[in-house]
């Protein structure tokens, strides 16, 4: 067998995620991990639950006080969450 060229794993991998499908399921999961890191522990635990879809952050936050404490900071938030991630992803964040 005569090998036609050499694929790193990582690239093999990344492929396979794009084909299969899960790029979008990964980094929801990244992006909600983000979130979590960026708006520290106590409004992480009143955070019922966040989706990402199409560059949008939704999060049902259980706390109207830290929903409004987290409403005013939001560009700064969405700016760290991108800075982790180190790309754009975060186009918007709704709080509901």
């Amino acid at each position: 067998m005569q090998r036609t060229g050499e694929v790193k794993l990582g690239e093999l991998l990344s492929n396979y995620v794009d084909e299969v499908g899960f790029r979008d399921s990964f980094e929801s999961l990244d992006v909600c991990e983000a979130w979590r890191a960026a708006v520290g522990q106590r409004a992480a635990s009143a955070t019922a639950y966040a989706y990402f879809k199409q560059g949008v952050l939704y999060c049902s936050i259980t706390s109207s006080i830290i929903r409004n404490q987290l409403y005013f900071s939001l560009d700064g938030i969405r700016s760290d969450i991108n800075a982790r991630l180190g790309s754009s992803l975060v186009r918007q964040i709704v709080l509901r």
